[in-house]
């Protein structure tokens, strides 16, 4: 057998490996943050943030699946260049034609697969997110060359006979299923544990600086009655938001708590203090949004709470947020129209007396800390910097936390 060939194998193996490199990257930047090498490649080009805008955004995992919460969809590209790793180091290894005819036949299908997801990943990133962030689309390029590497191989042995996929798949589906599920472990695990790990943070002088000043801060009491909550009540440690649906910002921070909740779970709770950008139901901001929009939003939520599904309106609102919808009363009967709720009891809810009480409790809180851009957040009533919470800096402080509890 022509030794190039085989050298053909070991250079897709080569660049297999750096599609699971950045797709690793993509891991660490949906459970936090990439780090300085992440940060250098996203910003190699286009826009510096654009990797975290689609990490944040709620097309970035699958939801709530069972057994391992919500999965991103970087850890699926990690797992498939992991299957690809070991379909090309095959390749390499192979020591007849025939063999070697056979793994091109099953890899070619596995790289026209990967180019067809991630052209439609691209299609969700510019019409859907409206960010295209730079790894994602260096792996893209590692799918294609992977794609141009298994077409080269096989013009080169046209005249082989081989299995054909479907036949090879049969003969290797579990070898190729033990390495895409060994690879999606591996991802998984590590990638959550760097993330919540003290190391994620860097310099322990800095973080320790970071809690001195976390706190020094005044612990302030919050009323949270009737507040919509996640977590469970009993955790020690308790997280406020002041926030308002139409925030891009606390789009972005709720994604974040999501994953808090998730990975602190029992430890944390988290109350959702609505402050309406909008006048029309929040005294302290003077402008009014067309068709109270903020506010229509804000009582959406609470009268989805009032029926246990606050999360999945929640999620609902967040997401036409990020699909540019202006939330009104038709937006937001749709949205509660997709989780189950009673839609008569649901649209009683939405005129009622009570909630708009309940929004100016909320607001009462706000005007005590002194609330004046949204999200805030405070943990165990000591505040937090406005804005974007830093999702490394937060695991970093959560750690911290539970570790006094």
């Amino acid at each position: 057998m022509d030794k190039n060939l085989n050298k053909l194998g070991f250079i897709g193996l080569g660049v297999a490996i750096i599609g699971l490199f950045l797709s690793f990257l993509l891991i660490l930047e949906y459970y936090g943050s990439a780090g300085t090498v992440g940060d250098k490649l996203c910003g190699a080009i286009g826009d510096a943030n654009s990797c975290q805008e689609v990490a944040e955004s709620s097309y970035s995992a699958i939801r709530g699946v069972p057994l391992f919460g919500d999965i991103p969809v970087a850890l699926i590209g990690f797992a498939f260049y992991g299957a690809l790793s070991f379909g090309f180091f095959k390749l390499g290894s192979s020591k007849t034609s025939e063999e070697y005819r056979s793994i091109l036949n099953l890899l070619l299908p596995f790289t026209i697969l990967g180019i067809a997801a991630d052209f439609i990943l691209l299609l969700i990133s510019l019409f859907l997110i409206g960010k295209v962030c730079s790894m994602c689309l260096m792996t893209y390029v590692v799918t294609i060359s992977l794609f141009v590497i298994a077409f080269v191989g096989s013009k080169k042995t046209l005249e082989v006979k081989g299995d054909s996929p479907l036949e090879g798949l049969k003969k290797n589906v579990l070898n190729y299923a033990i390495a895409f599920f060994a690879f999606f472990a591996i991802g998984l695990v590590t990638a959550r544990s760097i993330s919540a790990g003290p190391e994620s943070i860097g310099d322990s002088n800095t973080t320790n600086l970071n809690f001195a000043a976390y706190e020094s801060q005044k612990v302030n009491e919050f009323n949270t009655n009737g507040v919509s909550m996640r977590g469970k009540k009993d955790a020690p440690i308790t997280i406020v938001e002041f926030a308002d649906y139409n925030c891009g910002h606390c789009m972005h921070a709720s994604h974040i708590l999501d994953q808090v909740v998730r990975e602190f779970d029992g430890m944390v709770k988290v109350y959702y203090m609505n402050f309406p950008l909008d006048g029309n139901c929040n005294r302290l901001v003077q402008r009014q949004q067309p068709g109270a929009s903020s506010c229509v939003a804000a009582i959406s939520a609470l009268c989805g709470d009032e029926q246990g599904k606050f999360t999945e309106v929640h999620h609902g609102l967040y997401k036409d947020n990020e699909n540019g919808v202006m939330h009104s009363t038709t937006s937001v009967l749709n949205v509660a129209s997709k989780t189950g709720v009673n839609m008569n009891q649901f649209r009683q809810c939405m005129n009622s007396q009570k909630i708009l009480k309940q929004i100016n409790q909320e607001v009462d809180e706000a005007e005590k800390v002194n609330i004046q851009s949204t999200p805030s957040l405070f943990i165990n009533g000591k505040a937090l910097q406005p804005g974007t919470p830093d999702p490394v800096y937060l695991r970093k402080l959560l750690k911290y936390l539970v570790d006094k509890a």
